[in-house]
């Protein structure tokens, strides 16, 4: 249990007049590393390399240290551009083969103990060959800017170490450069370039926790390091984050019961080849201060142990009035060579939240009138109308632990454990009833405890088989979860109802909850898989399939449910039209986990049976500047059972609902100076073959999105950037049938980022304003209790600065 938080403070803090006039003269001296050493290629004796899948420049850095060798190239050579990495014993000169392999890079021996790194130029026909290579030197490595990841997977999403153009699905990957370029304290806010994803609970950081969707399908079950965990609702870590994976469509075929639109896999930060520390600091404009220690290395003459710790702390006001929120994150993760193919990965997460104040239960939310209608204009989000008792407590616990071992040259053996635990507990004040135009609403308080605990497991064989001209990429698998939830509930929320009005807010007096048992169930899913990836020159044939079962066991409000499982198929083509540009076309099915019917429907807490998904998806991955920039674009058709509250207020799974569209993705570096990160995304989406919801659209769910994200490097002054996000967000419906909609947005953020080198510390400074406009619209819209509609505000303009300190 949490104890309420009810001293709040007084007096907002207003920290940083005038930042908005601010002028940052923002530089970074790219400079590279140059490690002068007696070694060179002349010494072919074979050493252990563990360098993983993931940024070029990284590994790069890696290698460097490794081999005691000067590595000598542009800066902006290696923007944008992975590597599937190194594993095993190897000769200095074939590990760095490996690292070069498909990024349009080669490398020349330019002396003794140095290597040119230079493109691989395409020359025209009959003309010869150029590679003007132009060496730099320095002391860092490709610089402090590590560049958008664009196509290389982390290897524990859906087919093990992959470049993600060679599968036929669409899939994007955020890394953490993205991630604190953008100071994002949300998930929503670390995916802002994407436009699959939106928010469906919890968009900004007003809030204690969150809810995503892909695709326009809620994403219930997110995905930690290759495992599944029910989080629906997740508190925010992003500290602890190396990237963030986002799986649209086959998901379910690796992970089983899982929503058809897609699911995110999150990547956690793992231990750093060589000594590495990183310590930021963060205010805003209204007071909310933060801190960040993020510190990694390697342990040990032979440096068999690797360690990454992440400590993070913030504080102090949120945007609205009269509320505070205090986060403390800790993640340690730890490897141990256990030989030179295997390795073994313990690690421990944890993060607590804790909201005091109205707004903090999380239901800060605008419910709809009668009729569905919202307040119009929409009023500011600033304003405080719940109960200053509010509190919203949450806290993440996971222990994981993995095991890699390479053997047979080609083959790998990955398994991966993983307990997670959330504790939730909120209570307070909400206004779920009907609002009126004129700000009339009735105030009730309200309550539960929410304390899920996960446990799943995932083990894969992966290796390569040569048959005659095919190459074959083998992968077999077996997924294990564990879902079980406590949960109580307050026997006195909607005890109190009283008229207040949101512009004139009366005061909800405290009544102490009373908690009761509530919905206590206990899920259990399990799976075996197996895909064959194949390579026949130009042609990439994919076929897996799926054993699934999903099992409920018996709780106070329901009897055990009976076996469910099925076997689900999957095929996918890629085809190489030219070396930089291929085509795809994918089929599968999949699995969703029917749930619970929710609060508020005359069935509430009924399990559901588990829900059948089909998709189709057809498109082309191109690569440009050598891999430093893609674009990506995909045709969809997804299609599963329908289930929503009906006509009496009882919550059904009937006809169909069917989402089809085009995505369109632009990421790197197109030409320099300038890095682009956008897309746009098209949905017709329609209620089928169910009279009370024919023809509907879905809730929350715009047509048409579009994102338009840049950055700028100021050659003339190197190391200052400038960066805008244009976010445009059509209408979106509120109820089914559709009868109202939450109208069209347009949101502007902008940024600066200033990186230099001073005493062997890097320091980069970055300054954000979200909002700029300070634009007022719905976050997201939907159901709140039973069918009554409602909408949540998006945040207003918001100063954000930060000074990151790298040793």
């Amino acid at each position: 249990m949490f104890e309420n938080q009810k001293g709040r403070q007084e007096s907002r803090t207003v920290f940083l007049c005038g930042i908005s006039n601010i002028a940052m003269a923002m530089v970074s001296l790219v400079l590279l590393l140059a490690l002068a050493s007696s070694a060179s290629f002349a010494d072919d004796a074979s050493q252990r390399f563990d360098i993983p899948a993931g940024d070029l420049q990284s590994a790069l850095l890696n290698f460097s240290q490794a081999v005691d060798l000067q590595l000598l190239y542009p800066a902006d050579i290696t923007a944008g551009l992975t590597t599937q990495g190194v594993q095993g014993e190897h000769s200095p000169e074939e590990a760095l083969r490996r690292l070069l392999a498909g990024t349009g890079l080669d490398y020349r021996l330019t002396s003794e103990n140095s290597v040119t790194l230079q493109r691989i130029a395409v020359p025209q026909e009959n003309a010869p060959l150029a590679l003007n290579a132009i060496t730099v030197t320095g002391d860092l490595l490709g610089g402090t800017t590590d560049g958008l990841i664009v196509r290389r997977s982390a290897g524990t999403a859906l087919f093990g170490d992959s470049d993600v153009r060679d599968l036929p699905f669409a899939i994007n990957i955020v890394g953490e450069h993205e991630i604190r370029n953008r100071q994002a304290t949300t998930f929503v806010g670390a995916l802002a370039a994407d436009p699959s994803i939106s928010s469906v609970f919890g968009a900004d950081d007003g809030h204690i926790f969150e809810a995503l969707q892909v695709r326009g399908f809620p994403v219930s079950n997110m995905i930690y390091d290759g495992s599944l965990i029910e989080a629906y609702y997740t508190s925010r870590k992003l500290e602890t984050i190396d990237r963030i994976e986002v799986l649209r469509g086959p998901a379910a075929f690796r992970y089983g019961f899982i929503q058809p639109g897609g699911s995110v896999n999150v990547v956690s930060k793992q231990p750093t080849e060589e000594p590495f520390t990183s310590v930021t600091t963060s205010v805003t404009d209204y007071g909310r201060l933060g801190f960040h220690l993020d510190t990694g290395g390697r342990l040990g003459d032979e440096k068999k142990f690797g360690y990454r710790l992440n400590v993070a702390a913030s504080g102090r006001e949120v945007y609205f009035d009269d509320s505070t929120k205090e986060r403390q994150v800790i993640g340690l993760a730890t490897d141990y060579r256990l030989t030179p193919d295997a390795t073994l990965y313990l690690g421990y997460e944890y993060a607590n939240v804790e909201g005091d104040g109205g707004g903090m239960t999380g239901y800060r939310q605008i419910v709809g009138d009668t009729s569905g209608k919202l307040p119009d204009p929409i009023p500011d989000p600033t304003h405080q109308w719940l109960p200053d008792w509010d509190y919203g407590d949450a806290t993440e616990q996971t222990v994981k632990a993995r095991l890699k071992w390479h053997f047979l040259n080609d083959w790998a053996l990955d398994s991966s454990f993983r307990y997670h635990r959330k504790d939730e507990e909120v209570y307070g004040g909400s206004a779920f009833g009907a609002w009126e135009p004129n700000g009339n609403h009735t105030l009730s308080n309200f309550g539960y405890i929410w304390e899920p605990e996960t446990i799943s497991n995932t083990t894969f064989l992966q290796g390569d088989v040569q048959t005659g001209p095919v190459k074959h990429n083998l992968t077999i698998g077996a997924t294990y979860t564990q879902i079980e939830v406590h949960a109580q509930d307050s026997a006195n929320s909607f005890t109190q109802n009283i008229s207040s009005n949101y512009f004139n807010p009366v005061e909800l007096p405290y009544i102490a909850p009373e908690w009761v048992e509530g919905n206590n169930p206990k899920t259990r899913q399990r799976g075996v898989f197996f895909s064959n990836k194949m390579h026949i020159g130009r042609w990439h044939p994919l076929i897996g399939v799926r054993w699934s079962e999903i099992k409920t066991a018996a709780d106070n409000f329901n009897p055990e449910t009976g076996r469910n499982d099925k076997i689900t198929p999957m095929f996918g083509l890629t085809y190489d039209l030219t070396e930089s540009t291929a085509l795809f076309a994918s089929y599968a099915q999949g699995l969703e986990n029917g749930g619970f019917a929710p609060a508020g429907t005359t069935n509430a807490l009924q399990n559901m049976p588990a829900l059948e998904t089909e998709s189709v998806e057809v498109g082309f991955k191109s690569d440009f500047a050598n891999g430093a920039a893609t674009l990506d674009a995909s045709l969809f058709r997804i299609e599963k059972t329908a289930a929503f509250a009906d006509s009496s207020n009882t919550f059904v799974q009937n006809g169909k609902q069917i989402h089809q569209g085009l995505e369109i993705i632009a990421k790197g570096h197109f030409w320099e100076p300038l890095e682009i990160n956008s897309g746009i995304q098209y949905i017709d989406a329609k209620f089928e073959d169910d009279p009370s919801t024919e023809g509907s659209t879905p809730i929350n769910l715009p047509a048409l999105r579009a994102i338009l994200s840049v950055e700028y490097a100021f050659e003339s002054v190197p190391g200052l950037f400038v960066s805008g996000l244009v976010d445009y967000t059509g209408e979106r419906e509120l109820t089914v049938p559709n009868t109202h909609k939450a109208d069209e947005y347009v949101r502007l953020d902008l940024g600066t980022r200033y990186e230099t080198r001073i005493n062997n510390y890097d320091l980069i400074a970055r300054f954000n304003v979200d909002n700029v406009t300070d634009e007022r619209y719905w976050a997201t819209v939907g159901w709140g209790a039973g069918t009554a509609p409602f909408a949540e505000f998006g945040a207003p303009r918001t100063f954000k600065l930060s000074l990151e300190v790298k040793y």
